[in-house]
């Protein structure tokens, strides 16, 4: 199957547009007897391709046909989940949404620093989005060594970008893994964000344990 032949991990891979639906965003209560741990994740692609609505969908808010990004906006989303251990943490999760247009480059670059991890994101029905990928990855890699997570978003429309080739991307930039969503039906948004404090918490560790 696709699935299979993928060497990155699928938390949401590609549904016949009949199967794709709203998926409430379900995070838990931020309680400040447990332990907080920070995160910051940059949002980077083209341009039209839906990373503010990916943003906005993330802070549970509704879709809405959103201005183009001018320079980099910051969201703070604080929330609570539950680790490989089975140890609930607090999260305070900084979001980073980057503009997609080249004059904003040297902003967007300030901003990638010290981030835990970079949403790529391109729309699966505009093909320039997926041609530029690699491009995007180059730049937050000139900044920052971090984790990426190759977002599919648009899943709800017509793909012009076929499996096969997100496969072959997603292998050649090294992602951690690939998720498909829709922004505007809010489908599939959890899947984004609930792995990455595991990798956080388990960092810690070696570096205490190293330290």
């Amino acid at each position: 199957t696709d699935s299979q032949i993928l060497n990155t991990s699928i938390v949401a891979s590609p549904k016949q547009t009949s199967q794709i639906k709203y998926e409430p965003l379900q995070l838990a209560s931020f309680d400040h007897s447990r332990p907080t741990f920070d995160y910051k994740l940059s949002i980077i692609g083209t341009s039209g391709c839906g990373k503010t609505s990916i943003a906005q969908r993330l802070m549970q808010k509704n879709f809405q046909d959103f201005q183009p990004t001018i320079g980099v906006d910051l969201y703070n989303l604080k929330f609570a989940a539950k680790t490989a251990s089975h140890k609930m943490i607090n999260v305070n999760l900084t979001i980073v949404d980057t503009a997609g247009m080249e004059k904003f480059n040297a902003i967007n670059k300030s901003m990638f620093r010290e981030s835990d991890y970079c949403l790529l994101v391109f729309a699966v029905n505009e093909r320039r989005s997926f041609e530029q990928l690699p491009k995007w990855y180059q730049m937050v890699k000139e900044v920052i060594d971090c984790k990426f997570i190759l977002v599919g978003n648009k899943c709800d429309e017509k793909r012009c970008v076929d499996f096969i080739e997100i496969q072959e991307i997603a292998n050649k930039l090294d992602v951690e893994r690939y998720v498909e969503c829709s922004a505007k039906i809010g489908y599939s948004i959890g899947n984004i964000i609930n792995q990455l404090w595991i990798d956080k918490e388990q960092t810690t560790k070696m570096q205490k344990v190293n330290g």
